[in-house]
């Protein structure tokens, strides 16, 4: 397992341990991952096909990532990658070695750089601005995993569900 495989089980495990379900819109095959490598021309990193193929597309407590949908690769809308990605592509906003994986909420969203992979095969996560790589883009993680382990933490943090170790602060 790559460090982001790890960092994506350390997210999911931290949640459970606090009480909150990860959700997902079905579970997948590697046929279904490969066919959408093929449509978006990227090989997609490891852990964010541990995502793809357990969950499709994972939401927790009003976060949402970005993935397989029941309707399929010409489903028109979110949390669909291909739409996110195909019509990020068509504007120019991003490259096409890119894939949009989350929208922030207040305007920026974020992509995995599939062109600039580590040893693991584990593609970089950059904030981008709401007009696109030509306004900027920030390296927010250095893999899927440790961007949704960063998220939940920032969760449980807000919420105050852990302490300063990272364990949960009550047990149900």
């Amino acid at each position: 397992m790559t460090e982001g495989g790890r960092a994506f089980a350390v997210a999911l495990q931290r949640l459970r341990e606090n009480g909150l379900q990860p959700k997902g819109l079905g579970t997948y095959d590697e046929s279904d991952v490969a066919r959408l490598e093929t449509r978006l021309g990227v090989r997609l990193p490891p852990s964010y096909r541990a995502m793809l193929l357990d969950f499709g597309s994972l939401r927790f407590e009003g976060m949402e990532f970005y993935g397989l949908v029941p309707g399929g690769h010409d489903a028109v809308g979110i949390p669909n990658v291909v739409f996110a990605t195909e019509s990020d592509r068509a504007s120019g906003a991003i490259s096409p070695a890119m894939v949009h994986i989350n929208q922030s909420g207040y305007g920026p969203f974020f992509v995995l750089d599939c062109s600039a992979p580590d040893d693991e095969g584990e593609a970089p996560v950059y904030e981008i601005q709401i007009s696109g790589t030509a306004f900027g883009q920030e390296h927010v993680a250095p893999s899927f995993g440790a961007f949704v382990l960063g998220e939940v933490e920032g969760l449980l943090r807000s919420e105050g569900l852990q302490d300063g170790r990272g364990s949960p602060r009550w047990h149900g």
